[in-house]
C-alpha cells in the first residue's frame, strides 16, 4: 500500500486517500461517512469485500487499522446519503486533480533519484501543467455559459442520468429499465440522450467533457438531471401505470 495522504476542499471537508498495488484510488471509509453524513455500519454492511481494504495508520506511537474501499463504493455511499450536496461531494472525490495528489506516474521516490527518470518526470510534469492551464481558461471561458444556464434553469443542483436509479422514488427499478422507459416515452433517443425539447425547457443539461490519452484528445458527453427532470420521469411513470411494477 501507498503512504497515507490527506485531500482536502474548503467546501466540502478532507479525506483521507491510499493506492493499492494496482494504483487504484482508495478512499477513507470513515471520512466519507463524515462527507455523505451517513451511518459507518449501515454502508460498511452493503459494501462487498472485494472492494474494501484494512490499511495499518500510525498517529505519534499508536498503530491501528483503518477501512478503505475503492472508488466504486462511492455509489453505495452516495445512494445512502440524504446531504443536498451529495453528488457534488461525489464529483469532488471522483475528480482527476484528486487522484494527481496521489500518484507520481509510473514513478518511485528511488526512480527519481536517477537523472534521467527524473528528466522524464519533469517533461511529462511540464506537460500536464500546460494542458491545465489551458483547461482552466476553458472553464473559465464557459464560466458565463454555466452561470447564465443555472439563472434560466434555477439550480446548480444536477445529478448525472447514469445515477437516476437512485434518486427516483422508485427504488427496484434498475437503470436499464428506467433509460428504457424514457426512451419508449420519447425524452430520450435511441443513444439515451434527452430530447432538444427536454434540453430547451430545462430538464437536462449536457455537458461535454474533454480529456486526453497521450496527446490525443477525448471528447465526452454527460447528460446531466435538474431536480425538475427528476420530477418528470417520475410523473412520466406515475401517468403511464409504471408504478403499479416498480413500487
Amino acid at each position: 500500500m501507498e503512504n497515507i495522504k490527506e485531500v482536502s476542499s474548503s467546501a466540502y471537508g478532507r479525506i483521507r486517500v491510499a493506492t493499492n498495488g494496482n494504483k487504484e484510488m482508495l478512499y477513507n471509509l470513515k471520512d466519507l461517512c463524515k462527507l455523505f453524513n451517513i451511518k459507518f455500519q449501515k454502508v460498511r454492511e452493503e459494501l462487498p469485500s472485494s472492494i474494501v481494504y484494512e490499511i495499518d495508520f500510525k498517529v505519534n506511537v499508536r498503530t491501528s487499522k483503518q477501512v478503505f474501499i475503492k472508488s466504486s463504493g462511492l455509489e453505495t455511499c452516495l445512494r445512502l446519503s440524504e446531504e443536498a450536496n451529495a453528488d457534488e461531494i461525489y464529483d469532488w472525490l471522483l475528480d482527476a486533480k484528486l487522484k494527481t495528489k496521489v500518484f507520481v506516474g509510473e514513478y518511485t521516490i528511488e526512480d527519481l533519484k536517477d537523472h534521467d527518470t527524473a528528466f522524464k518526470f519533469l517533461n511529462r510534469y511540464i506537460d500536464l501543467e500546460t494542458k491545465n492551464s489551458i483547461l482552466e481558461h476553458k472553464i473559465e471561458e464557459n464560466m458565463l455559459k454555466v452561470e447564465f444556464a443555472n439563472s434560466v434553469y434555477g439550480s446548480r443542483v444536477v445529478v448525472d442520468l447514469g445515477l437516476i436509479n437512485f434518486k427516483i422514488k422508485y427504488k427496484n427499478m434498475s437503470l436499464s429499465n428506467i433509460l428504457e422507459y424514457l426512451r419508449a416515452h420519447g425524452i430520450l433517443d435511441e443513444n439515451n440522450q434527452p430530447l432538444q425539447k427536454y434540453i430547451d425547457e430545462g430538464y437536462f443539461r449536457l455537458v461535454t467533457a474533454i480529456t486526453y490519452k497521450g496527446t490525443e484528445e477525448i471528447r465526452l458527453t454527460k447528460v446531466l438531471v435538474y431536480k425538475k427532470g427528476i420530477r418528470l420521469i417520475e410523473k412520466t411513470i406515475d401517468k403511464t401505470g409504471g408504478k403499479k411494477k416498480w413500487v
